[in-house]
């Protein structure tokens, strides 16, 4: 009985997001929509066809990927996930490919469609070893193969099933296998380090949680103590995206991230859309694809008919995504005949005594941004600016030579009703608690508003202020908008919850959500796969970043930078960041048909497109080589303006 072949290649899933390629959002659905879906398609196809064209998938890009005659081991679990590995498997064996799997269960205890790939495995002459239940540690590497330096490993063991031990949410599995798979995942990062192997994870790193991104842990263990879950370097993501593989620690474990949708999800973009109602290839002979190639589907028979044209299909009724994963947005070129004013005025508030750097950093990403013209307005704890009959003085100096281009004047003169309300406003960058006694009136009379650092902290400890927040949504009547934007890290959102950090970074989606709800603003939740998320539940992850970004005054160059970008645009222009949405029943980035409720998209809400874009563009600017080394901020918003005027062409699948 011949497998189906999939119609279209995995797709790298960044490969097209470069600046000024605009593209279509990718949803990002978690654990329960997922299943919901993989319910749906498996009751309206025929028996095995989803495992069928994830296993060939997997097969594919691990063929394209990989070395010429490279050894391949398949490590498969006890559900499904372990079934498309088998797949993968008997396609590599037949293009005579060196291939063992590692079996991690008892034969008895396979799901039905996994039973089925593993019978179609012997019957192609795989070579296949049952790992003995509750193997240690110390024993795990006698059980399995010895591979050469720069194998290929096939992660097929877990999937979306964290395993008892492995997890918050343990799947059904068999309890006898649960040390095995610890053994084995730490045998797995034990050969990616020792013996330079590349790890492939089928739809998930083993152990990764797909909605939050967290690892999983060995049962009784902190998670300080005894993360476990594979750090791979591919990772195929199959039927749908995951919000885990694109925030927390998800990034870090997945890799490089490739997606299918297996004939049932189309492409956000509708290109290399699959067809589930097309007639499959005949025949039952099988190509070998050219290895550091896209590959190209064999050519194989069918093992049952397909679904007849017109059947409902599974995305029809399909459960809202969590969150969307923000992609390149679009930078327009200046108009010839606008001048400096044509871009507004910023007001960076911040920079007390002994932290004028953080204001200063503001200020210039501002500028670099677009910003027509940027002032300084630095409180200062012995007098606030103002001498004690309140006559405004010039504030101290800042700890280095202010840039010509910006200006510099005293709280008391830019925090004027009428000042604060045709401005874009950034304030809390290196505050201090002197910055108190303005906030008041910043957030009563200010157009639109970017609270960072320590404006956020006095929020959070005090009432009145909170209220004056929520009061500034409920005077966005109309076509009146007090637009508010708040850019904490994970301690200052814990503060503004009432929580701790372990606890926002243990679901960042949530928690950003939470926030923005609790607070009627739009949160960007700083980190890796930095957050965005809007009032009404809208939920948008950063893909791009690094680790370079972890440098002091990182978080004050994203503050200013999107006030200088939030002015340039004004609240009619920041949609223009993205292409707008179809004006059909598709309201929703990545659906594929009328569904219920409606979830905002960045062209649609101006700080929501003006936050999404600039996150983008910080996360993608600290991806600069050298990747080993940290990106001091005061470089960081140059390389933001040169990526800004970039205009690289799209890329291909597996570019």
């Amino acid at each position: 009985m011949p497998i189906e072949p999939a119609c279209t290649p995995p797709r790298r899933v960044d490969a097209r997001e470069r600046p000024g390629t605009p593209h279509d959002a990718w949803p990002l659905y978690d654990r329960a929509a997922t299943r919901t879906i993989e319910q749906a398609a498996l009751a309206s196809r025929p028996a095995h066809q989803l495992m069928a064209r994830a296993g060939l998938a997997v097969a594919r890009l691990a063929l394209s990927l990989a070395e010429p005659g490279c050894t391949f081991w398949v490590v498969a679990g006890p559900g499904n996930n372990g079934g498309d590995g088998l797949v993968a498997a008997t396609w590599l064996h037949r293009w005579g490919q060196p291939v063992r799997v590692s079996l991690c269960v008892r034969r008895g205890r396979l799901p039905e469609d996994a039973a089925w790939a593993l019978r179609r495995a012997e019957e192609a002459g795989v070579p296949i070893t049952e790992l003995e239940p509750r193997l240690t540690s110390a024993r795990i590497a006698a059980a399995c193969p010895a591979l050469p330096q720069g194998a290929w490993i096939i992660d097929a063991l877990l999937g979306l099933g964290l395993g008892q031990g492995l997890g918050r949410t343990p799947a059904p599995r068999d309890d006898s296998c649960t040390d095995t798979l610890t053994a084995l995942i730490h045998h797995l990062q034990h050969l990616r380090r020792t013996r330079d192997c590349q790890v492939l994870a089928v739809d998930l790193p083993s152990g990764l949680d797909a909605d939050t991104g967290r690892p999983g842990y060995r049962e009784g263990s902190t998670p300080e103590q005894a993360p476990l879950a594979v750090v791979a370097d591919h990772t195929l993501s199959l039927l749908t995206l995951k919000p885990g593989l694109c925030t927390g620690e998800g990034p870090h474990h997945a890799g490089q991230l490739w997606w299918h949708g297996l004939g049932v999800v189309p492409a956000p973009d509708r290109t290399d859309r699959d067809d589930p109602t097309a007639a499959p290839e005949t025949g039952d002979t099988c190509r070998r694809p050219a290895a550091r190639s896209r590959p190209t589907a064999p050519a194989a028979g069918a093992d049952t008919a397909p679904p007849a044209a017109g059947s409902a299909s599974p995305m029809d009724c399909a459960p809202l995504p969590r969150a969307w994963r923000i992609p390149a947005p679009r930078w327009s070129p200046r108009q010839a005949h606008r001048h400096k004013g044509s871009y507004g005025d910023v007001l960076v508030l911040g920079g007390a005594e002994g932290m004028g750097g953080a204001a200063l950093l503001a200020a210039d990403a501002a500028l670099q941004a677009g910003g027509g013209r940027v002032w300084i307005g630095r409180p200062e704890g012995h007098g606030d600016g103002c001498t004690t009959d309140h006559r405004p003085v010039d504030p101290p100096p800042l700890p280095q030579p202010l840039p010509p281009e910006l200006m510099q004047t005293s709280m008391h003169q830019l925090c004027s009703a009428e000042r604060l309300a045709r401005s874009t406003v950034v304030c809390g960058c290196g505050g201090g608690t002197a910055l108190h006694r303005w906030l008041a009136e910043v957030l009563r009379h200010a157009h639109r508003l970017v609270l960072d650092a320590d404006a956020l902290n006095a929020v959070a400890a005090d009432e009145a202020l909170r209220h004056l927040l929520h009061a500034r949504a409920q005077r966005s009547t109309g076509p009146t908008r007090w637009p508010t934007l708040l850019t904490p890290h994970p301690l200052e959102a814990a503060r503004l919850l009432g929580t701790d950090t372990a606890t926002v970074q243990a679901d960042r989606v949530a928690s950003a959500c939470q926030l923005a709800r609790s607070c009627s603003a739009v949160v960007l939740l700083k980190g890796s796969g930095t957050v965005v998320a809007t009032p009404d539940g809208t939920a948008w992850i950063n893909p791009r970043g690094s680790a370079r970004l972890a440098t002091p005054g990182s978080g004050d160059v994203l503050a200013g930078w999107i006030g200088g970008t939030w002015s340039a645009c004004g609240d009619a222009a920041a949609a223009q960041l993205w292409a707008a949405p179809p004006d059909t029943d598709e309201k929703r980035p990545g659906s594929t048909g009328p569904q219920p409720g409606h979830a905002r998209h960045p062209a649609e809400d101006p700080t929501l497109a003006v936050a999404a874009a600039c996150a983008w563009l910080h996360g993608r600017a600290g991806e600069s080589p050298p990747l080993g080394m940290p990106l001091r901020a005061g470089e960081l918003a140059r390389a933001m303006a040169a990526l800004s005027g970039q205009q690289l062409p799209s890329a291909g699948p597996l570019d």
